[in-house]
């Protein structure tokens, strides 16, 4: 018996928009092309039906417990105040002398952040305190990293400390964390100002509660280790 004609010139499938299949995936040893079946390689390809949303399923970006995910704004979902664009000023915050937090959150590590970092602006004779605060911890709502008040000459060194400075260390499997660094003008000095609980940290109200001015920010992000 003779071979049909479908089979005596075998093609060679190409995959463009233009292939019309059976279902979403090439089956394994045959397609059809204008209706008639030709062979090819049992491979399975996911084709894009016309008309049915059958492409092929990526996994989610990843995301932080408390924002969005790692594109998420520096400030977004952060108890971070407004500041004035009138008042913003100009704040360094260094690690290294090259390593630098900055306006959108850019990548470091837990090596290059394991000491506090050097925090200086203009020197208007008041007094500031320095924040920092991570507003991605898995179980509460931000975790205080580190609080300075009564600072003054434009350098975080010359204040008092109130909550010495923790590393970051973002739990393994916890996504990327912002760590978020401010600067906050007082009214007046301190008069004992102090934090009961580093977790469940919520900075919006913390400024409040203190008459404190958000005057800059800066920050980075930390991406955590894989869960074992």
């Amino acid at each position: 018996m003779a071979r049909s004609r479908t089979y005596k010139k075998k093609r060679r499938i190409r995959h463009s928009k233009s292939l019309t299949l059976k279902g979403g995936w090439l089956p394994a040893s045959h397609a059809t092309i204008g209706g008639a079946e030709e062979y090819v390689a049992p491979i399975p390809i996911p084709i894009q039906f016309p008309g049915v949303s059958q492409a092929t399923v990526l996994p989610p970006p990843p995301t932080q417990a408390g924002g969005g995910d790692v594109t998420t704004d520096l400030l977004n979902n952060a108890d971070a105040p407004n500041v004035n664009v009138g008042t913003i000023m100009d704040f360094v915050v260094k690690f290294q002398p090259t390593i630098k937090a900055d306006t959108a959150g850019n990548m470091l590590t837990v090596y290059q952040t394991a000491h506090e970092p050097h925090c200086i602006w203009m020197n208007d004779k008041s007094l500031y305190t320095v924040i920092c605060w991570d507003p991605d911890v898995p179980v509460n709502k931000s975790f205080l990293h580190w609080l300075v008040v009564d600072c003054s000459g434009g350098d975080a060194t010359a204040g008092n400390v109130l909550s010495s400075w923790i590393a970051p260390s973002p739990p393994p499997g916890s996504g990327v964390h912002r760590y978020i660094i401010a600067l906050f003008k007082q009214a007046g000095p301190s008069n004992g100002m102090n934090v009961v609980d580093r977790t469940n940290f919520n900075a919006g109200i913390y400024a409040q509660q203190n008459n404190l001015t958000p005057m800059s920010y800066r920050g980075f992000r930390i991406e955590a280790t894989k869960a074992s």
